[in-house]
């Protein structure tokens, strides 16, 4: 307001100037004309001419002090202004590649954050160094430049294994392991296929799957100076040599006396196929792979269980955030045969019927409490337990990915399997089942009102 002002009083001085430089110019002209009269030998030009210029020059004078006074103290404001907002400006885009410089460091700032929390004691010098060096530029700028620098040592090394179930690769871990456990389970069925048989028995020692990627991951980082947060088609063919070293397939067909299951008096001479699935411990890995003491020590530090939930999230494909997604976690076992992961860590010695503790070991892996739903291996009991607590619904309603499904194979009130929810649409339930055709967990469909399913029971209302 108070520019506009002296914007207005400078406009009044200029146009008060303006009258009287007409007003002087004016009166020069009358006076041209009146000395015309005169006799030219009794005055000179010189004469008649001065006190014109004179009054010109005393007029222009005048106004241009007043002018330049009045004006001077607005342009110099203009100036001010105009160099403010330039500031402003460049402050503005600053702030703008600021803000998509940490646009494009989020990622890797989020994917950091867990891992320093575990390992912080190895960067808190380097930190407080960075910090006392950076302090000049700003904790926002500090942040990204940390993040970075640690993501760098971290990301780059055999520990970026631990963050492979993020969004940065085009092929995520858990699709490798996937079609690893199809894979095999594929290969059983070959040899279930090429053999005449009465009945069959798998016995499974596959390796697990941690040290499994624990020893990929030391190998390639180390032998090949690679990264391995992300997967190639050499490094995906890497893993799978790697997974086929620690696993083999062996068979063998006996000839038993078995009674049947529901007549112990009745002998049936049978032949057993018997599957045997072998694995290679992690020792006899590294020998095989000539590890030297740092790589033992990078394998010890991966298989300590210091870092259980973010395996986790790599072996089952779970985000890090969020490692305790029931759908994800059984998806990521599809294709298993056999279900000897599940009854072992249930603790039985030998092969049961494993469709309910396959529901028991996908909900404990996601770490559902047990007042929620405790493990069973019957399954009327989960049944009854949701019945009990009031989670039990009918056939009549929409199940959502997570819940557990019961089935009646006969329609006689006998529940017989179970399975869980992956998500349901207006016609079909969609499930995932372990102990399913073939001894295997399967992904299967169902019309909502197929007369098998007998009820659903939910984990959270």
């Amino acid at each position: 307001m108070k520019d506009i002002k002296v914007k207005n009083k400078s406009i009044k001085i200029t146009n008060k100037s303006s009258i009287l430089y007409n007003k002087a110019k004016s009166s020069v002209e009358s006076l041209n004309r009146k000395t015309d009269k005169f006799d030219s030998q009794n005055y000179s030009e010189e004469d008649s001419i001065n006190p014109t210029k004179k009054l010109i020059k005393s007029t222009f004078n005048t106004n241009f002090k007043l002018i330049k006074k009045t004006t001077l103290p607005i342009t110099k404001k203009l100036k001010e202004k105009q160099k403010l907002r330039m500031m402003r400006k460049a402050a503005k885009n600053n702030a703008k590649r600021a803000r998509q410089a940490a646009k494009e460091t989020r990622k890797t700032f989020y994917i950091t954050y867990k891992v320093v929390k575990k390992i912080v004691p190895l960067f808190i010098n380097l930190i407080f160094k960075v910090i006392a060096l950076l302090l000049s530029f700003g904790i926002y700028a500090i942040l990204i430049i940390v993040a970075i620098m640690i993501a760098a040592v971290i990301l780059g090394s055999y520990q970026g294994i631990l963050f492979t179930s993020e969004d940065i690769s085009d092929t995520k871990m858990k699709d490798v392991i996937k079609s690893l456990n199809s894979e095999m389970a594929n290969r059983i069925n070959e040899i279930k296929s090429n053999n005449e048989y009465d009945e069959y028995k798998i016995i499974s020692n596959k390796a697990d799957w941690k040290e499994v990627l624990a020893i990929y991951s030391v190998k390639v980082s180390n032998n090949n100076q690679n990264e391995v947060i992300t997967l190639d088609e050499n490094k995906i063919n890497e893993l799978k040599g790697i997974f086929w070293t620690a696993n083999s397939i062996r068979y063998e067909i006996l000839e038993e006396n078995l009674s049947e299951e529901y007549d112990a008096e009745l002998i049936e001479n049978k032949n057993v196929l018997y599957v045997y699935i072998d694995s290679k411990p992690a020792g006899e890995m590294m020998n095989i792979y000539h590890f030297n003491e740092n790589q033992r020590k990078q394998m010890e530090d991966l298989l300590s269980g210091y870092y259980d939930d973010l395996w986790l999230s790599v072996i089952y494909g779970t985000p890090i955030e969020n490692s305790n997604d029931v759908v994800t976690i059984a998806l990521s076992q599809v294709g298993q045969v056999g279900g000897e992961p599940y009854w072992r860590w249930y603790g039985f010695d030998s092969r049961v019927e494993w469709c309910a503790i396959f529901v028991s070991w996908v909900m404990n892996q996601a770490g559902v409490d047990e007042s929620i739903m405790p493990k069973f291996a019957v399954v009327s009991t989960g049944a009854n337990w949701f019945k009990a607590i009031g989670s039990w619904h009918g056939k009549e309603y929409k199940p959502k990915p997570g819940d557990i499904i019961f089935f009646d194979w006969e329609n006689d009130g006998r529940i017989n399997h179970v399975g869980i929810v992956e998500y349901s649409d207006d016609e079909y339930v969609y499930t995932i089942e372990g102990n399913s055709n073939g001894d295997t967990c399967r992904q299967k469909q169902y019309s909502l009102s197929n007369n098998v399913i007998y009820g659903y029971g939910s984990l959270y209302q």
